[in-house]
């Protein structure tokens, strides 16, 4: 018996039943301190996947919800948001395009190694990730474009509209933007809705009443056929006959032919002093012309669709004169007339915003400024040639206007498309705000990229959760 009660009473094993007891809990509580860092872990890596979907569907210039969905979908995939899950039970992809903002948020499952002994076999993770396009201020954006005849080449008038729309997409995704497009060249058509305003002298209709009849030289010598003419310096094929002497003239099977030529929404340089300049539109007016030209400017707008269908409208008309779209460009930035949807630029300054003029031509000026209507002068005079002195005039007067304009605290942006002149490249680099913002594009496939590379640098994504 005496042995029995002292074996009760002893307490030299307590230490080990303690221990025995306790280390279930211990382990248990070292085992969810390894799964909450491989949980940690996960976060980080399902953080990142969220991110990079986040900021690739926010890039993207797709608008359809479907489209955008796919884009950011991919983004996951590709970063690894199933890894080390058990399953992603949500992923929530929302484009609010009146904000600007893009959001992902993915929901996973992952499996744990050692809390499943207490009954705990999955942890729940979520990663939120929101990214807000463009810049907090208003942004101005006028694309003058080249839409001159040689763009009709290897359908370059096609892949500008494909770059052009792109690029609207990805900035025009708030209500802050504004965006205009300046189709340019010789000639510039403002549109007929233009017709009643104070700064544009509209012409009179001109009733015509010519004799026309077929006309045969029989006295005809020195002659030639050129097979091959040109047209803003692209060759088509012509058959025009060439004579040093050319003799009187017969008519026969004559009749007269009457025609009225009226305006159509084009305009003209204004005079001399005025080349490089846009001021006193109210009293040193533009004068329109019965001349036809391509498709009308679109002035500053938050309609999206009003730009893209503008840009679907341009074709290929007449030849290079890159001083008009930059005076139009500039016109169209500027609150005062003759366009009037400009925020003064003090107001855009103070609000954080800006104002940028994106140039693009195919060529190097091949025309003067034209100044006179084709119907009341000689075409082939000085204000419509193609001589040298022509293009040297025209060359000095873009790199006027480009620091005229550079020093209104306007941002220019410069693309050339299949453009080896090193006189033009020069001319342009220049033109442009800083080096980085001067494109030389030599391919449909450059292009694309060079206008996707500033719809990026004027929206600048940036993560915001």
């Amino acid at each position: 018996m005496t042995h029995i009660t002292d074996f009760c009473r002893s307490r030299s094993g307590n230490v080990a039943i303690v221990f025995a007891l306790s280390i279930v809990p211990l382990l248990l509580a070292v085992g969810a301190g390894v799964d909450m860092v491989r949980v940690n872990q996960a976060q980080t890596l399902l953080q990142a996947a969220a991110d990079a979907a986040a900021l690739g569907g926010g890039a993207s210039s797709d608008t359809s919800e479907q489209k955008l969905q796919q884009v950011a979908t991919k983004y996951l995939d590709a970063n690894g948001a199933d890894r080390d899950f058990a399953g992603v039970s949500a992923r929530k992809i929302k484009n609010v395009s009146g904000t600007g903002v893009f959001s992902v948020e993915v929901k996973g499952a992952m499996h744990t190694s050692f809390m499943m002994l207490a009954g705990i076999s999955t942890v729940n993770v979520t990663a939120i990730s929101e990214v807000k396009r463009g810049s907090n201020g208003p942004l101005e954006l006028v694309l003058a474009l080249d839409t001159t005849y040689s763009m009709i080449e290897n359908d370059k008038i096609g892949t500008l509209k494909t770059a052009a729309t792109n690029l609207v997409n990805s900035v025009m995704t708030n209500d802050n933007v504004k965006v205009g497009v300046v189709p340019f060249a010789d000639y510039l058509k403002v549109g007929m809705k233009y017709a009643g305003k104070s700064w544009l002298n509209v012409p009179a209709d001109i009733h015509d009443n010519y004799k026309s009849c077929d006309w045969s030289y029989p006295d005809k010598s020195g002659c030639s056929i050129q097979t091959t003419c040109y047209s803003d310096g692209v060759p088509y094929s012509c058959n025009q006959e060439n004579c040093s002497y050319w003799g009187p003239v017969v008519e026969s099977n004559c009749k007269i032919i009457n025609y009225v030529y009226s305006f159509k929404g084009c305009v003209m340089s204004r005079p001399d002093a005025y080349h490089a300049s846009i001021s006193d539109a109210d009293t040193v007016h533009y004068d329109g012309t019965t001349w036809d030209c391509g498709a009308p400017i679109q002035e500053l707008t938050k309609v999206k669709a009003e730009v893209t269908a503008a840009i679907d409208a341009l074709s290929p008309n007449g030849n290079t004169y890159i001083p008009s779209g930059l005076i139009w460009g500039w016109n169209m930035l500027t609150p005062q007339e003759p366009l009037t949807e400009a925020a003064p630029a003090g107001a855009v300054n103070a609000k954080g915003g800006k104002k940028v003029l994106v140039l693009m031509t195919d060529g190097a000026n091949t025309m003067a400024p034209r100044t006179g209507d084709y119907y009341y002068t000689d075409p082939y005079n000085a204000n419509r040639g193609t001589s040298a002195s022509d293009s040297s005039y025209a060359d000095g007067m873009t790199a006027t206007l480009c620091t005229k304009i550079k020093a209104e605290g306007i941002i220019v942006y410069t693309v050339l498309f299949d453009v080896s002149d090193p006189n033009i490249q020069s001319l342009l680099h220049d033109c442009a705000s800083d080096p980085d913002k001067s494109y030389v594009a030599d391919s449909a496939a450059e292009l694309l990229t060079a206008f996707n590379d500033i719809g990026a640098s004027l929206t600048k994504l940036r993560l915001t959760k």
